[in-house]
């Protein structure tokens, strides 16, 4: 039988902690007692509980853009690429409330550095400037000021709305949720979601396809309970 590393160890046990407990509810402390490890192998191997949880948003996010990769290719149509990363990706918040509680709470601000180093960095970066080159949200911001205000609003959207309705404090159903974040995302690069409806509509039925193909997508507690 294969042999477990202590990292591995970690990371799985955090995994499972972070679907159980949210980012906020696991200690390092857990993680340790779970995995029969110390906190030294913890800062050894991942520094903090904070990479550990930009690990498993990055887990996350490489499921999501492997399914959409065998399905659609994003230099084709950029617009309808990110809008069926966008269903699919609510979709998977929606479809489990432990998986919407950790993701509303990682993108904390501690853990958003990580995240927007990262986006600078990936090909989902490459495909907002795509995406730009016909469509601008304002002359008054460079492309690159327009990408990052986008990420933000929408990250801050995701932690902000999430939280309140975790609290009970909006009352605001998926569908409303997920109307929004379009709006917001594509108002934030110059366009109007209502002259987008025919694409709407199809990156909406091929996202359907897309999570029903994939198990850990359709199920998002896989991704974090299967070692």
């Amino acid at each position: 039988m294969k042999k477990i590393s202590a990292a591995d160890k970690i990371y799985q046990a955090a995994k499972s902690l972070f679907y159980e407990s949210g980012y906020y509810g696991t200690t390092t402390r857990d993680i340790t007692t779970k995995s029969s490890t110390n906190l030294g192998l913890i800062k050894y191997y991942f520094d903090s509980k904070k990479v550990l949880a930009y690990k498993m948003i990055s887990e996350i996010f490489d499921e999501l853009l492997g399914s959409l990769n065998k399905y659609i290719k994003a230099d084709e149509d950029p617009l309808f690429y990110a809008m069926v990363y966008t269903h699919v990706f609510m979709s998977m918040l929606f479809s489990d409330e432990k998986v919407e509680s950790f993701i509303v709470e990682s993108f904390s601000d501690e853990i958003m550095e990580e995240i927007e180093d990262a986006f600078y960095r990936s090909y989902q970066y490459d495909l907002n400037l795509k995406i730009l080159e016909t469509h601008a949200f304002s002359p008054e911001y460079n492309t690159h000021q327009t990408i990052q205000l986008n990420l933000f609003s929408f990250h801050n959207a995701i932690k902000s709305i999430g939280r309140m309705r975790q609290r009970g404090r909006m009352d605001i159903n998926n569908d409303q949720f997920r109307l929004y974040i379009f709006k917001l995302i594509l108002f934030g690069l110059g366009i109007n979601l209502d002259d987008e409806q025919e694409r709407m509509k199809g990156s909406f039925d091929l996202s359907n396809k897309i999570i029903n193909d994939n198990d850990r997508l359709k199920i998002p507690s896989k991704i974090f309970l299967d070692a």
